[in-house]
């Protein structure tokens, strides 16, 4: 099984939607049996594939009166139990979706609670628990898609701790690329954890060839980098804004338009390079 981490602390990069489309088209496109791991307290991965419906009304009037969340709950079990309880079987984590190849580990917001329960045990090591966990199931897929949080936490520790290779989506400004330093620092931490690691490989995201904004990161970013520079961007579309309140996959929702060719692009290079 071959794991790729999608990573970046800067949030509204696309890295969920890079996680998301490409697991999604090697899974259907490329026919690979493929996991797509949420690592992410805010769930957003997780809510795309669910099949539950939600009544964000109710949702709203229940946490104003109460701060009860658990309506938001969409799977009964979470990446949070295999986590917590090393003896916990993985299999009752992972979820069929409605597409070929394609399950889920979800993920839920008390995510950021089972942290704080990792860091205060300190008599286990807390950064090979999901390592030791895709173990048992590495066999069962060709791919591992993992979704990491934007932040510099645990969670993060535990998804780089068994990628092959990380890949940061990059917005094109000056915000996205001070967000991928920090997390090229986090990465350079871990090796001694995983010797596999090696610096992030990086992408372009929500690119417009007409702006001198993107050129310019363009061009920076294929100096600083050199070979791990991903040389293909995903351009920006309003499909890609659209397409996640349509409980569908973005090339299942907009297959025909730009930014899903491009996802397509990215995915052959990632499959042939990496």
């Amino acid at each position: 099984m071959k794991t790729y981490a999608f990573l970046n602390v800067k949030g509204g990069v696309g890295k969920t939607t890079s996680a998301t489309t490409i697991a999604h088209i090697l899974a259907t496109e490329y026919n690979k049996k493929v996991l797509l791991i949420d690592m992410d307290p805010q769930g957003n991965c997780s809510s795309l594939f669910s099949k539950k419906e939600i009544n964000y009304a109710e949702v709203l009037e229940r946490v104003l009166e109460e701060g009860d969340l658990s309506l938001l709950r969409e799977y009964p079990k979470t990446i949070g139990d295999i986590l917590i309880d090393s003896s916990f079987d993985i299999n009752e984590v992972i979820y069929d979706t409605d597409y070929k190849n394609l399950s889920l580990i979800p993920a839920f917001i008390d995510l950021s609670d089972i942290e704080t329960q990792l860091q205060s045990d300190i008599k286990n090591p807390q950064q090979f628990r999901l390592k030791h966990q895709l173990e048992k199931v590495k066999n069962n897929f060709d791919y591992c898609i993992i979704d990491c949080s934007p932040a510099v936490n645990l969670l993060n520790i535990n998804g780089l701790a068994c990628a092959n290779y990380v890949f940061a989506p990059l917005k094109c400004d000056k915000w996205g690329f001070a967000g991928y330093c920090i997390a090229q620092s986090l990465v350079e931490a871990l090796k001694d954890y995983n010797s596999q690691l090696t610096d992030i490989r990086c992408f372009l995201t929500q690119y417009d060839g007409r702006t001198i904004v993107s050129k310019s990161i363009r061009e920076t970013m294929k100096k600083a980098l050199g070979r791990f520079f991903i040389d293909v961007q995903i351009r920006k579309s309003v499909r890609a804004e659209e397409f996640t309140y349509s409980k569908m996959t973005l090339t299942d929702y907009a297959g025909d338009s730009s930014v899903a060719q491009d996802y397509r692009k990215l995915t052959k290079f990632l499959v042939e390079h990496y």
